[in-house]
């Protein structure tokens, strides 16, 4: 019955952007740029794990440890070019979206770092990326961590008061809500420096990770809507434009 079958399953696909390039089961383009983040952040955990590993073999004692990675502005934006780049020795062949044509012009074009390599666009891309920083750096996985007001985050899941902000607009914080804040403001302005999208961005990621913490979609909004129209300015200035140079990079404190 056709009526029991989801947009997802069509073949062919019936989206009239897609249906030249895009055989059934490969990934949306949404897919496709999130794919690239996944492996930005795959990288730089490999790279901390043989960075922790080396450190231990020669009995130092220094060096850091597995954890202690991050986003690396630079490199992520070098890897969404490498993916998309459809010129010289790229070969993308596909759908890509404002912001992806954008970001190309002002990164590889015209070699702009980020920030300033992101596109002017606030379309919904902006929002389809934010699984993997959740997953990242959204704190699920360390248990019963406390936010800045001495509660659990099991605590807090039952509440929709907001967090306090960070003491400064650019300093770096335990809070697992304001490290998850930080890593959407510097992945998204990569390829979209506008701050309607990173405010979109950043709504999306926070309620995903409270609902996957055991929130009720409705509370999770609701808190969410509460804490960016109380602290929206110092989250969309989370990151300052100094800390998202090219060779800058975001770690777990």
């Amino acid at each position: 019955n056709d009526d029991d079958v989801g947009l997802e399953f069509l073949d062919p696909g019936a989206s009239p952007f897609l249906a030249a390039d895009y055989a059934t089961g490969r990934p949306s383009p949404y897919g496709e740029e999130t794919l690239v983040l996944i492996r930005a952040l795959a990288a730089e955990a490999a790279d901390a794990t043989e960075a922790a590993e080396a450190a231990g073999s020669g009995g130092g004692g220094g060096g850091g440890s597995a954890d202690e990675w991050g986003l690396h502005c630079g490199r992520y934006a070098e890897r969404y070019a490498r993916a998309f780049e459809q010129g010289g020795g790229g070969g993308f062949k596909g759908y890509m979206n404002a912001s992806t044509r954008g970001f190309l012009r002002n990164h590889v074009a015209a070699g702009l770092p980020p920030p300033w390599s992101g596109a002017d666009d606030k379309q919904a891309d902006c929002v389809a990326r934010v699984a993997p920083l959740v997953a990242a750096f959204g704190g699920g996985g360390r248990g019963a961590e406390e936010d800045e007001e001495g509660q659990t985050v099991e605590a807090a899941a039952g509440s929709s008061a907001p967090a306090p902000p960070p003491a400064s607009s650019s300093a770096p914080s335990s809070s697992s809500l304001l490290l998850l804040e930080r890593a959407t403001v510097m992945a998204t302005r990569v390829t979209k420096n506008d701050d309607e999208a990173v405010a979109w961005a950043c709504a999306a990621a926070l309620v995903l990770r409270a609902v996957v913490l055991g929130m009720r979609v409705e509370d999770a909004a609701r808190g969410v809507v509460e804490r960016l129209e109380r602290w929206g300015e110092q989250v969309l200035q989370a990151v300052s434009y100094t800390h998202l140079a090219g060779d800058s990079q975001m770690t777990l404190p």
